[in-house]
């Protein structure tokens, strides 16, 4: 198939895309959530107060940033185009006991219209790719958008080479400076701050291919037959079993005023 897919089909090819990796995405956890927390906190530090608030989460996924706001806010609203998504989500928010989560399946051009939230979050999330999906993001907030995105986007481990096999390179996310870019050009007041590691990302034979699978249907390639395996088994430790892929992060945290 050429050219651009109908939006509709878009859509589903979005939901079965983020459906698919929905199992293996981060979730909330008390001892797993270090790295989202040190996120809360620089947006804190940039003068956001949760507290009593209601937020709209935009591309909220699995929650790991909506339920630790939760903790705080008065009401969240968490959107995402993954109905798996937003099940995970809702399955931690019932162990947890926070009520105050409400969900909507739904891509971002297609929400509705109107309802103010004192803060918009759009936390490493696709939702806000072009200048009117970042326009509504504004259209919804009182007081502030908190966008996170990456300055420079390191692919899975084994996508490149793949890629690279049949003359591609993997998609270019630049979503952090994209965004400092349509803020700088309307005139937005913001601050930003830019974080720099490594994360250690656990994997399995299987859910490893799955991933990359999944990667590679989202580019319209058909991997040979075994070649996935191949660098699951380079990968996972003698006899099987799980294994840590080490993948270097640079991800922007922008504040942007509302007004």
């Amino acid at each position: 198939m050429t050219g651009k897919l109908p939006r509709d089909t878009d859509r589903e090819r979005a939901r079965s895309f983020w459906n698919a990796r929905a199992a293996a995405f981060p979730r909330w956890s008390e001892t797993g959530s270090a790295y989202g927390r040190g996120v809360l906190d620089s947006v804190r530090r940039m003068g956001v107060d949760f507290r009593g608030k209601s937020v709209l989460d935009v591309g909220a996924g699995s929650g790991r940033y909506t339920l630790e706001v939760a903790r705080e806010a008065g009401r969240v609203v968490a959107i995402d185009v993954s109905d798996e998504m937003l099940r995970l989500s809702a399955q931690d928010a019932a162990r947890l006991g926070v009520g105050n989560v409400e969900y909507a399946v739904s891509a971002w051009e297609d929400y509705p219209e109107g309802e103010a939230f004192d803060f918009v979050l759009c936390m490493m999330s696709p939702a806000a790719r072009d200048d009117r999906s970042r326009e509504r993001l504004f259209s919804h907030a009182r007081e502030a958008v908190v966008l996170t995105g990456f300055s420079r986007y390191s692919p899975p481990p084994a996508l490149a080479e793949i890629l690279a096999r049949r003359g591609r390179e993997p998609a270019r996310f630049r979503n952090g400076p994209e965004m400092r870019e349509f803020l700088d050009r309307t005139s937005r007041r913001y601050e930003w701050e830019l974080r720099e590691g490594v994360w250690s990302v656990a994997y399995t034979r299987g859910s490893f291919a799955r991933i990359i699978a999944d990667h590679l249907d989202d580019y319209g390639i058909e991997p040979e037959p075994g070649e996935i395996e191949a660098f699951a088994d380079a990968l996972a430790p003698p006899g099987g079993g799980e294994f840590v892929a080490e993948i270097p992060y640079a991800v922007e945290i922008i504040v942007a005023r509302a007004g």
